[in-house]
């Protein structure tokens, strides 16, 4: 220890009582030195008492603690500073500017990856390791402290030519000497994973884990900010909400795999199209978000500018994309809304987006929608008929009527179910409303369970009575795929009593579109049972020949779109005889829908159309007048 200056290691010691306290080590390694019977032990000395000068003293010192011996305060200090993890330190700075680490630990290295003998005199290495946006805010907070006599507490970036990019984070308290330097004692620690840590819990929380991009919760940020810039300087910005369209089918064909590298993908596309101040984000699934601020001063020119960036998405969107040696292109619907209007926030500008985006998909998918006030009371007036439309199910306010169908000479066949709801307030509500928002909310499985269980009850009475009509029951796509409507429709039919050979499930040429082999299955499966099967609207939709054979059908339902033209209309004679003689040709029963003149009638007869339905015969009736006069009537034979 001799020819060492020993001042520093005497006042390391009395202010790195705070350091010691961070590790039960250290702490022991203090009572073990300070019981040695050959340490001889000094009182302390104050903060406020005067500060010995460090360059004085003629030996190793630690004065706080009260060591003197010097063999074995550097026994202790060196083992100190060899188990604390980081760096134990004294910092000086003179008054002309200069700076050195009379003391620094080993940890030195570990923390900077500089050696302390190379600090002791000129302090530049070590800051010469702080990242360069860092360091004049580290001279400022020690100028402070050295000001104010306040404790320094910094944290801080570290570019180290081995480590790379690390965190450092110091703390010391300043002491005074008389010479007029400013000497620090304290501690510095390696915070890299802390922050680390803190950085993959914010990339979590608020970027996309597939695309990267910002997610709802990163989005609302930005949204806030951009909100209130525009308020301050008078500039209109747009909030964009991009759907893809039919992106679930990829999903469905390809697998989740091609849905997650063409999402990636269109990700980057959009991105690198924006300015620099704009905002990707992606919300979930398919949907994404476009923040575009600011656009211009005024509102008509913000919207043209936000259309026109709406435009180039979809193009973007519309180009292949190449995925495994194939190529996958699509389309978007756009909704936008601009701000500020007033005093909107987030939620509410996400919300206008998205009835817009809907609004577009509404007209055809591929379109672009701008928000406007009528859309909002619009979608208001949809959230209140859907509660209305809850109620009336649980508190049995729907009821079912019964439209009769007849065969070419008159005589009555069956009769097809139908919807209808007459609510307190609002009156009687068409069925052309509330059935796509039922099949929308997913409310079309309570009401087709509802239908179902009445015409089965149906079927039993009058089969009971001897009357062998069929009762067709409309069927919707979602409630068909419903997990378990074969076994429903089972077990309705078994608790009824009724032979399934009187129940006809009529369903759009839509569900045959997407799942086929599934939706053939589950049409064998009912037709096993006994249950009959009818295409309605047939001629409307996806009318290819291909299913007609491998389906088990029993009938056709001409649609009345057709049947309004007869027999003036010489397309709608070509489409009805063209029906008429393939479903003629493969054995299928036919009813032609929505007859209301007799000329239309005369034709359908003349035809050979072997079942009508129409107001020119029966209009709806509610279903308990209508069967009651039924099962008074003398029985038929089979239909």
């Amino acid at each position: 220890m001799q020819g060492r200056r020993r001042g520093p290691a005497r006042e390391v010691w009395r202010s790195g009582r705070q350091a010691v306290a961070y590790t039960g080590r250290a702490r022991k390694l203090l009572k073990r030195a300070a019981a040695a019977p050959d340490i001889r032990v000094r009182e302390p000395y104050s903060m406020s008492s005067p500060a010995p000068d460090p360059q004085s003293a003629p030996r190793v010192d630690l004065v706080s603690g009260g060591l003197c011996c010097a063999a074995s305060e550097s026994a202790l200090l060196s083992s100190l500073t060899r188990h604390v993890p980081g760096v134990i330190y004294q910092f000086r700075l003179f008054a002309d500017g200069r700076a050195c680490f009379p003391f620094a630990s080993r940890g030195l290295w570990d923390v900077f990856e500089v050696h302390p003998e190379q600090v002791q005199d000129d302090a530049s290495a070590v800051f010469a390791r702080v990242h360069p946006d860092d360091l004049a805010a580290v001279w400022a907070a020690i100028e402070t402290s050295a000001r104010t006599m306040q404790p320094w507490d910094q944290e801080y970036r570290l570019q180290l030519p081995r480590q790379g990019l690390r965190w450092g984070h110091g703390r010391a308290q300043p002491q005074r000497l008389q010479d007029g330097s400013v000497l620090w004692h304290g501690f510095i620690s390696d915070t890299s994973e802390r922050k680390q840590a803190q950085a993959r819990a914010h990339q979590l929380a608020y970027f996309d884990a597939l695309t990267g991009l910002p997610n709802r919760h990163g989005l609302h940020e930005r949204v806030v900010q951009a909100l209130a810039a525009m308020r301050r300087h008078g500039k209109w910005g747009a909030l964009l909400v991009v759907d893809l369209d039919n992106f679930r089918q990829i999903n469905d064909a390809r697998g989740y795999s091609v849905g997650d590298h063409l999402l990636g993908q269109l990700a980057a596309r959009m991105g690198g199209e924006l300015r620099a101040d704009d905002v990707l984000a992606r919300l979930g699934g398919d949907e994404f978000v476009v923040l575009a601020a600011p656009l211009a001063a005024d509102a008509d020119a913000a919207a043209r500018a936000a259309r026109a960036l709406a435009d180039k998405l979809r193009e973007l969107v519309a180009r292949p994309c190449e995925i495994d040696g194939a190529q996958y292109a699509g389309s978007a619907s756009i909704g936008i809304t601009l701000f500020p209007k007033g005093e909107e926030t987030v939620q509410d500008l996400l919300r206008e987006a998205d009835i817009a985006m809907h609004r577009a998909k509404d007209a055809g998918r591929n379109r672009v929608a701008f928000f406007a006030a009528a859309m909002q009371a619009e979608v208001e007036d949809r959230l209140a008929l859907e509660q209305d439309l809850r109620r009336a199910l649980e508190h049995g306010g729907i009821d079912v009527h019964v439209q009769s169908q007849f065969d070419a000479s008159g005589r009555e066949i069956g009769g097809e179910l139908l919807l209808r709801w007459v609510d307190a307030r609002r009156g009687p509500v068409s069925p052309a409303r509330f059935i796509p928002l039922a099949e929308e909310t997913g409310l079309i499985v309570a009401l087709g369970d509802l239908v179902l269980r009445r015409a089965c009850q149906a079927l039993a009475r009058l089969q009971a009575a001897g009357q062998r009509m069929q009762l067709s029951v409309n069927v919707s796509p979602r409630q068909f795929r419903h997990e378990d409507f074969v076994a429903r429709v089972y077990e309705l039919l078994y608790e009824a009593g009724a032979d399934a050979a009187g129940l006809v499930l009529e369903v759009t040429e839509s569900l045959l579109i997407d799942d086929w082999e599934a939706t053939l299955v589950r049409m064998q499966e009912l037709a096993s049972l006994g249950v009959r099967f009818s295409i309605d609207d047939f001629g409307t939709g996806y009318s290819s020949l291909a299913y007609l054979k491998r389906l088990p059908l029993h009938e056709l339902k001409i649609d009345r779109s057709f049947t309004a033209g007869i027999p003036d209309d010489a397309n709608d004679v070509a489409i009805v005889q063209l029906i008429l003689a393939v479903a003629g040709h493969m054995g299928l029963h036919v009813v032609a829908e929505g007859v209301e003149t007799s000329a239309q009638a005369a034709f359908l007869q003349g035809s050979g159309c072997p079942g009508l339905q129409g107001f020119l015969f029966a209009r709806p009736q509610p279903m308990e007048p209508w069967l009651d006069c039924r099962l008074t009537a003398q029985p038929q034979g089979p239909a």
